[in-house]
């Protein structure tokens, strides 16, 4: 064979007669296009180090053999090579490629050795029809190679299936993986690959797609698998029509990834969860069917999340749960039969609506241990032993669910503070809506789930209105706990009965005559970030108190706040003053000036204040001429600052600008040596500046005070307490940081008031 290698020419034809063999390696071709094939299945025995065949030029053809070595079965470096009915037996390596493209290779047989197929650096090779039994470490690996196609490949035993590393927009379909031992097909550093219409079985993992983006798996089959597919650090990749049936563990398990979509799957008996979401963000699970299992979707620790359209069913311990995670939407899930349909844990900012759940042994949907600010809305809730759970969830907003034929409607446990239940058809239920004092049935329902609740705060009412309360057994409203229920202004005995509340079955404690709402205040701010945080923390504080608030924070310029509240237009308004406000100043209006004040105040790098000899103004007419920059508005101060201490302005006088952060750019790029910036906005001594201190308290500040109506205060005595109680708390320190907040890290001032509200002492 060496020799008829040595003496072809380009493009001929060499032919082994099987019955002359075993032909002896290694050898190599290194001519164009020559053709090799077999009469039978000749035998090609390699020897020592190298392949049993390289080969080394394009356009070769090798049909019919079959190859045993020490080392590697077959070598193709040559572009456009063609190899068909290969068999490789017992060989470490059975096929390497490298550095090709463009190659066919189909019908191909390994049986033992390390790794049967091993491509590198490789474009646009496709492989078919290959068979691999019992490899000791992987089926085919792929590295670093793009475009290749791999159909009807079938791979029994070894540590991994198949294997791409480093690998992008390949194409992997009709693959069938059984029996390996840790992974069927792994997925890693690749991205833009197609895996579809294959099977895998019998492995601890199905699927691992691992730091990889943009991958796409769609109709495969995945049976006896401890773990379907795992998605680790993965970005934007796709599952979509998978059947996963009797997996031991988790279906499939995303951990620290985001954007992923898992759409359209069929998962069956599977023994722990069947979606399960750790550490990752907006992912999308849309449209799954998971039946049978203790947990059917669970998310812990994530955050965003579009969980849509999923049919959950018989789960042992719940269908949904959300542990942990923030602003997730949980829409128009189908969760029939099951102990407890949808559960919230510790998970702020949740969505929760148009679900259907019913026949839940325990509960339909818990809002559990802090999930504030969530809303549950149009759900409907039947046959379930509690319909709707609330406890120790502040700001929740339950509206328009239909609750029928549950044991308890809605059940309340310490809920937590400006709880709102609104516009929901409460009928044939045993109570439609109770109240309890002790928090049995939320330690019940964490206990299953291994978790320990978090008591709520005790004596906020819920606001309760507007719902319809219709053929309730024993009671309408029921209420074992401390504080009392407000029930006005809803309707009784249906719609169709109007708010009569003669035929409402109440218990004690619940208080027909008075709502929980404590009045309507209207709150106006300026425009600025100042004014906007302390809006948004004044409005918490309202709606935790019970008060209906109209929203016109941002109302306009100082000028136009005083107007409105002149005109009655407002009831509170928060305004920054250059004048102090005295009692009396503004008549009918009460006001209270809280520490904090906004003043001028000059800041330098930190290479200037060391040459001063203090960190004061009165050091710095020492320096000589002197660039200043300073907003424009800001512009009486800043000149009474210069002039007050005789600093000299270098050309000309000081630097104006319309805006504060090009007066702080100015100084960060060293364009200006002082700046003059206001204090509680400002955002230079956060990364270093040098705030030097007004020595002869030259500075004038301007106050910020609340103002409310005098009558409000009467009619409301609590009003007063809450700003009481307020004030103190808002220091310059607490507000700069706020301010900070929203200035370098993009909060809106409404965060920044959430962030105010757990570092204030008003949250725990």
């Amino acid at each position: 064979l060496r020799e008829a290698l040595e003496r072809v020419e380009p493009g001929g034809t060499i032919v082994l007669q099987a019955g002359k063999g075993p032909f002896r390696g290694p050898v190599a071709v290194d001519t164009a296009g020559v053709n090799i094939r077999s009469t039978g299945e000749a035998r090609l025995e390699g020897e020592g180090g190298e392949p049993a065949i390289a080969i080394r030029a394009s356009g070769v053809r090798v049909e019919g053999l079959t190859v045993r070595a020490p080392a590697i079965g077959v070598s193709v470096e040559g572009s456009d090579c063609r190899l068909d009915r290969i068999s490789i037996d017992s060989t470490p390596v059975g096929l390497r490629i490298v550095g090709s493209s463009a190659g066919d290779y189909s019908r191909i047989r390994v049986k033992g050795g390390d790794i049967a197929l091993q491509v590198s650096s490789c474009i646009g090779g496709t492989f078919r029809g290959v068979e691999i039994d019992s490899p000791g470490e992987s089926g085919i690996v792929i590295a670093d190679s793009r475009a290749n196609t791999i159909v009807g490949v079938r791979v029994s035993g070894g540590r991994f299936g198949v294997s791409l590393e480093g690998s992008d927009d390949n194409d992997l379909s009709s693959v069938a993986i059984e029996g390996s031992t840790e992974i069927g097909i792994r997925i890693v550093s690749s991205n833009e690959n197609r895996l579809t219409d294959s099977a895998i079985s019998l492995t601890p993992i199905g699927i691992m797609i691992e730091n990889a983006q943009g991958n796409v798996v769609g109709d495969c089959r995945i049976e006896g698998a401890d773990t379907g597919c795992l998605l680790r650090r993965a970005v934007q990749n796709g599952m979509t029509r998978m059947a996963l049936e009797d997996v031991g563990g988790i279906g499939i398990h995303l951990v620290e990834s985001s954007e992923n979509a898992i759409s359209y799957n069929r998962l069956s008996r599977i023994g722990e969860v069947g979606i399960r979401l750790e550490g990752s963000e907006r992912s999308l699970i849309l449209a799954n069917a998971v039946e049978s299992g203790k947990e059917g979707i669970l998310s812990e620790g994530s955050s965003g999340g579009r969980i849509l359209r999923n049919a959950v069913s018989g789960m042992e311990e719940g269908g949904i749960l959300v542990i942990d995670g923030e602003n997730d939407r949980l829409l128009d899930n189908v969760i029939p039969r099951g102990r407890i349909g949808i559960a919230v844990v510790g998970s702020p900012g949740e969505t929760i609506l148009r679900n259907r759940i019913a026949d839940q042994d325990e509960i339909g949907i818990a809002l559990l241990n802090g999930s504030d600010d969530s809303a549950l809305s149009e759900n409907s809730l039947h046959r379930n032993g509690v319909g709707i759970l609330l406890a120790s969830s502040a700001y929740a907003n339950v509206s328009e669910n239909d609750l029928l034929r549950n044991s308890t409607g809605i059940l309340l446990c310490r809920p937590g503070p400006a709880t709102r239940i609104e516009r929901n058809r409460f009928v044939s239920n045993g109570v439609g809506l109770a109240q309890e004092g002790t928090f049995n049935p939320v330690e019940m329902a964490l206990g299953r789930l291994g978790l320990e609740p978090v008591m709520g705060c005790d004596g906020a009412s819920p606001i309760i209105v507007n719902n319809v309360f219709d053929r309730n057994i024993e009671f309408d409203v029921k209420n074992n706990g401390d504080s009392p229920l407000y029930v006005a202004g809803n309707w009784w005995g249906g719609t169709a009965g109007g708010r009569t509340p003669q035929d409402a079955i109440l218990s004690a404690g619940v208080l027909l005559p008075d709502s929980g709402w404590r009045g309507k205040v209207a709150l106006g701010t300026g425009t600025g970030i100042v004014e906007r945080i302390l809006g948004e923390i004044v409005l918490r504080l309202l709606i935790e108190a019970g008060y209906q608030v109209i929203d016109l924070i941002g109302l306009g310029d100082g000028d136009e706040v005083k107007e409105a509240l002149q005109d009655g237009d407002v009831d509170i308004v928060w305004l920054v003053e250059a004048t102090p406000f005295e009692e009396g100043a503004w008549g009918s209006f009460s006001s209270a000036v809280i520490p904090a004040e906004e003043r001028p105040i000059a800041v330098v790098s930190k290479g200037l204040a060391d040459r001063l000899a203090e960190p004061i103004l009165s050091a710095l007419p020492e320096e000589g001429d002197l660039v200043i920059a300073a907003p424009r508005s800001l512009s009486e101060g800043a000149e009474g600052l210069v002039e007050a201490y005789g600093i000299s302005p270098a050309r000309g006088g000081i630097q104006w600008a319309e805006a504060l952060e090009e007066v702080e750019a100015l100084l960060k790029f060293g364009a200006a040596d002082v700046a003059i910036v206001p204090s509680l906005e400002e955002s230079l001594t956060l990364s270093g500046f040098v705030a030097l201190t007004d020595d002869r308290s030259v500075g004038k500040g301007e106050a910020i005070a609340i103002l409310f109506r005098a009558d409000l205060v009467e009619c409301h005595p609590d009003l007063e307490r809450i700003i009481a109680d307020l004030t103190p708390r808002l220091t310059g320190a607490a507000l700069h940081r706020l301010v900070s907040r929203v200035r370098l890290f993009g909060e809106t001032p409404a965060e920044a008031a959430d962030d105010f509200f757990e570092k204030g002492g008003y949250v725990e």
